[in-house]
């Protein structure tokens, strides 16, 4: 992943990268009713789903920077175990 020298706004498709980054995926817009995937570096991709209500989040503003944290951080490691 590149590295970002400028500062992460709430509400943006940055802001979940941001917390990918140390997992070397990459989070992608699917669509507007269509939400998230993460996406490894093979081609591999999962979409994003929140573990806590078993919700698939649509919009980035739903959430707030902790939810986030947390929900890309399952979803990045759940995708790096399926080898």
């Amino acid at each position: 992943m590149k590295k970002r020298y400028h500062p992460v706004k709430h509400g943006t498709l940055r802001t979940l990268q941001e917390y990918a980054d140390p997992f070397s995926v990459e989070v992608r817009r699917v669509g507007v009713n269509k939400g998230f995937q993460v996406h490894r570096t093979d081609g591999e991709w999962r979409t994003v789903v929140d573990f806590s209500d078993n919700s698939i989040p649509l919009a980035i503003r739903d959430r707030t920077h902790a939810e986030w944290g947390r929900i890309i951080t399952d979803n990045a490691l759940l995708l790096l175990s399926d080898d």
